[in-house]
């Protein structure tokens, strides 16, 4: 892809005039939504191939028109994952999360969104408070001459998320959930193996047998490790949404239980095992965060 991406950038320069930006649809000529394998273009130049939801124009549109519902003179985001979805960005400002430092304002004729370099936020800070000022209240009512807000009881703002998001959000699972079934059938092959537990998917026999494997164990952090693996070997994964709580016996009783190699307990058939598990997947242009228990 980067050598594809940089030819192309290279003709863009070379262009008489230069070219900033180029448009690479998704459809073809006919603009039809399936299209042959000869005008995937999209695909082809970024590898992408998942579906792009909304675009960041009809966003603010929808957005706009809660506003004027709301009675509104602008809304503030601060979440960064509010950030990202209304403006179709990802980054790594943070671990387990696809997200940037940013903020974002919306008002009815303008969009801001800012980083967190201070001097840059204050002054696009100052530069939205001075336009949300121009903007007419229709919130404010005259009583006795005097001019008084009407209270505004809703105070989130949010759009429905599009089919496709939701598409994408099901096969996420679909993909992610298939990661986990094949962890769950190797761990219980492995317990059987080196420990003797009779095994719920493969039970070989009924009979406990001895450890037979006495230079072979399973850990918290072996099979958290193990699960992780299972999960990067699928296509579309973006590493965990946050990290892996594998628990045996007690340890499953500590909220929030990070194993560590050094101390970590072995798994025991007699004890029971717990882990709470995520992933981030990216099938359409927004990642999702889903977590397995």
């Amino acid at each position: 892809m980067e050598d594809t991406l940089s030819a192309l950038r290279s003709l863009m320069a070379s262009h008489s005039p230069p070219l900033d930006a180029l448009v690479v649809p998704s459809e073809d000529y006919h603009q039809s939504e399936y299209v042959s394998a000869r005008d995937k273009r999209r695909e082809f130049v970024s590898d992408f191939t998942g579906s792009a939801g909304r675009s960041v124009a009809d966003k603010l549109k929808d957005l706009r028109k809660k506003l004027v519902q709301e009675q509104a003179r602008g809304i503030i985001f601060t979440a960064l994952d509010e950030v990202a979805w209304l403006y179709n960005i990802r980054g790594s400002d943070v671990a387990y999360c696809p997200v940037v430092h940013a903020f974002a304002i919306v008002t009815s004729n303008s969009a801001s969104f800012m980083w967190t370099s201070e001097r840059f936020l204050l002054s696009q800070v100052a530069l939205a408070e001075t336009e949300a000022r121009k903007i007419p209240s229709e919130t404010d009512k005259s009583v006795n001459g005097e001019h008084q807000a009407e209270e505004n009881s809703n105070d989130l703002i949010w759009a429905d998320p599009e089919l496709s998001e939701l598409d994408g959000l099901r096969r996420a699972h679909i993909r992610d959930g298939a990661a986990v079934v094949q962890y769950l059938v190797w761990l219980d092959k492995k317990m059987q193996d080196i420990y003797g537990a009779s095994g719920y998917f493969l039970e070989k026999d009924s009979v406990k047998k001895e450890k037979h494997l006495q230079s072979l164990k399973l850990t918290e952090v072996t099979v958290s490790d193990q699960l992780e693996g299972f999960r990067a070997s699928k296509e579309h994964f973006r590493g965990l949404s946050f990290p892996t709580i594998s628990s045996v016996g007690p340890n499953a009783a500590i909220i929030h239980y990070s194993p560590k190699a050094e101390t970590c307990a072995e798994l025991d058939p007699d004890k029971i095992y717990l882990f709470d598990s995520g992933a981030q997947v990216c099938l359409i242009f927004n990642s999702l965060q889903h977590r397995h228990l």
